[in-house]
């Protein structure tokens, strides 16, 4: 390890004492809500230039609004230099000569008005001289955010937070880390390293740097080259010293709207080494069971449950190899294991997402002074398991057509053996095929029925209740309503059930029973040598039939005999099986047989001029009234026999039926409370 040690530290004396040392750096940026961002700057050091000052950031947009700000806060300085654990005071961040790296990293959270195109950038005069770029030239970096819709998104972030160190004349597999939602498209590329010449953001002039010849943005040194799918960069260095490397992501969504573009400017920092990096050539995916598949190295097909393992070894026999990831695949699990060869073994339950998915694995060795580090990337791609869904019978009309499609309950985009549309009965197949094979649904078409819509239906409901017309339904199931099915209205309902054969209707009518009516309550004098009668008589309004008759507790028959029966309430009862009950009740009072109401049946007549004639009435009656009054006629026996209301003036009344030939005796009973009672013959 001195041979290494010697070549860092004649490496670091030939380069220029610049005041600032920054190799490069990158712009992150994560929506927290609405408009509001976070946006974090990553800046690496290389510790023999001067100490950190303070960074600033720059934000402008296509819609007019720009602003810096000078100070942003500081959150963490870390040594990320690549030594052994032995050594890692005796680098140049702490007074040695072994290469250090510190990583500064600046957060702010700023809000962001919608906008199509927002710039968020830093720059610096001077960046670390390389060997692909001519000079000490500045150095640039940038994000470009497209918020117009004002919706989050999760823009990439790196899991590689240093830079990487790799070895003159060994291979390098390297990847930045890049962590993204499920659902985003990225596409990676290499662009020229850029430097910023003026300071005026409306007006910005933004410049590549000059590169070593033939050395450009898109081939940045000799044999090295992206993935523009992965992000993984592979070459072979043959010389020491800084090779700066820009790489752009751009970002779209699921509807293929670009939404942003994120860049690293890194540089690989090549060294003389006496050590192998664990090989480039390794790690390997090898399934071991599933339905996994491996397409090439590092990439995976995904079908189903299943896993696969990667073996990454190094050269140097006595050296172990540990691994890091930053593999975040749900349904999936890593099991990393160091050594030499070390270990990786991972695995699917079967409930991943379909999509592309990206993770890292970064192999390191125990090298002393300066850790051998490689990253390999693997790219799974998850695919739905082919389904073309449910068999199926269908029904077809003569003379008619059916589209089979509709009847699919699988994928989409198969193929079938004929149709999809139809007019013949026959037996049809759909199949789907894809990377994980192929499946087949069979759809049956036979002669078709006519529809069937079920029997006619009347029920019945109560006020303020309702009927699930279904329920009363014989047909086939599907059809559709004119209303309901669930009604709580008197009404007509159609249930129609169609197909290509016809259509067919079935009738529901709902009658609205009234709550059950016993009548308005009464009461009256009756005396005891009075003649048996009806008490449903003497409800009052116009009560249902059939009820029964209640005296207290006790069942009666309804009919009123003063010579045996006692006094009392007498109630009428009306019951509706579904719809409630309702009760009336008749009061008799008895009054003395001596009393000369009851001597002369209880007819005694008002003084003063009569208010009604013709006395006797051939069956209609003129009567005289000074307000409005409740007409009541008595029967001999003291009985109310009929009633009416009746106005203020003169009244007619054509007396009904069932009054009988006979002397009557009209009892007006007046709004305030007056009485009076007249007598009168009816004679037809």
């Amino acid at each position: 390890m001195r041979i290494l040690t010697l070549t860092i530290t004649l490496l670091l004396a030939s380069l220029p004492a610049l005041a600032e040392h920054l190799p490069g750096g990158n712009i992150s940026v994560r929506c927290i809500s609405g408009n509001q961002h976070e946006v974090t700057l990553k800046v690496w050091r290389e510790c023999t230039g001067v100490a950190m000052i303070a960074q600033g950031l720059t934000f402008v947009n296509s819609c007019g609004v720009s602003f810096a700000l000078s100070d942003v806060p500081l959150i963490s300085a870390t040594n990320v230099s690549p030594v052994c654990a032995g050594q890692t005071g005796q680098t140049t961040c702490d007074g040695g000569t072994l290469i250090g790296i510190e990583e500064y990293t600046y957060r702010i959270t700023v809000f962001l008005s919608p906008c199509d195109y927002w710039r968020i950038y830093w720059s610096t005069c001077c960046r670390y001289p390389a060997l692909n770029l001519q000079g000490s030239q500045g150095l640039f970096v940038e994000a470009l955010v497209n918020n117009a819709g004002g919706s989050c998104i999760e823009y990439p972030t790196f899991s590689d937070n240093t830079p990487p160190l790799v070895c003159v004349n060994q291979p390098v597999s390297y990847d930045p880390g890049v962590v993204f939602s499920q659902g985003q498209d990225l596409r990676f590329r290499l662009i020229e390293a850029r430097r910023l010449l003026n300071g005026d953001p409306l007006n910005l002039d933004i410049q590549p740097v000059t590169y070593q010849s033939p050395f450009t943005g898109s081939v940045p040194y000799t044999g090295l080259a992206i993935d523009t799918l992965s992000g993984q960069i592979t070459f072979t260095p043959d010389a020491q010293g800084y090779i700066v490397c820009v790489i752009a992501i751009e970002v779209r969504d699921a509807n293929g709207t670009w939404r942003g573009t994120i860049m690293r400017d890194f540089p690989f920092i090549v060294q003389v080494c006496d050590n192998n990096v664990p090989d480039a050539a390794s790690g390997v995916a090898n399934v071991s069971n599933g339905a996994l598949a491996a397409i090439d190295p590092y990439s995976i097909n995904a079908c189903g449950a299943g896993c696969f393992n990667a073996a990454i070894t190094d050269l140097d026999a006595g050296q172990t190899v540990s691994l890091e990831t930053n593999f975040a695949i749900p349904g999936g699990s890593i099991e990393l294991v160091p050594g030499n060869p070390a270990t990786a073994s991972i695995c699917f339950d079967g409930s991943t997402t379909p999509g592309s998915y990206l993770f890292t694995i970064t192999a390191q060795d125990d090298a002393c002074p300066v850790l051998g580090t490689q990253i390999f990337t693997y790219s799974i791609q998850v695919y739905a398991h082919q389904d073309a869904g449910e068999d199926a019978t269908v029904g077809l009309c003569p003379g008619e057509s059916i589209d089979l499609s509709q009847y699919v309950t699988g994928l989409g985009g198969g193929t079938w053996s004929e149709g999809p549309v139809v007019s013949d009965f026959g037996t049809y197949t759909y199949t789907i095929i894809g990377a994980c094979g192929e499946d087949m649904a069979e759809f049956e078409v036979v002669p078709g029925t006519s529809p069937d819509a079920g029997a006619d239906a009347t029920t019945e409901i109560c006020i303020a209740e309702a009927v699930d017309l279904s329920l009363l339904l014989t047909g086939a199931a599907g059809g559709s309503w004119s209303e309901g099915p669930i009604v709580a209205a008197a009404g007509v309902y159609t249930y129609t059930v169609s197909n290509g054969c016809g259509s067919d209707e079935a009738v529901f009518t709902v009658n609205q029973v009234p709550a059950p009516f016993a009548g308005d309550d009464y009461s009256f004098l009756v005396c005891p040598q009075s003649d048996i009668f009806a008490l449903f008589d003497s409800l009052q309004g116009t009560p249902d039939q059939g009820g029964a008759w209640f005296y207290g507790e006790l069942p009666v028959s309804g009919t009123f005999d003063p010579s045996v029966d006692p006094d009392g309430d007498y109630c009428y009862v009306v019951v509706h099986p579904e719809c409630g009950s309702d009760t009336a009740c008749v009061r008799v009072n008895f009054v003395d047989a001596s009393d000369p109401y009851c001597l002369t049946l209880g007819i005694l007549e008002s003084p003063g001029a009569s208010l009604l004639h013709p006395n006797p009435s051939a069956g209609s009656l003129f009567i005289n009234s000074s307000r409005p009054a409740r007409a009541e006629f008595l029967e001999a026996s003291g009985r109310v026999a009929w009633s009416t209301v009746i106005r203020a003036g003169n009244n007619q009344l054509d007396l009904p039926e069932h009054l009988v030939n006979g002397s009557y005796v009209l009892r007006l009973l007046q709004v305030d409370g007056a009485t009076s009672v007249h007598r009168f013959g009816l004679i037809r």
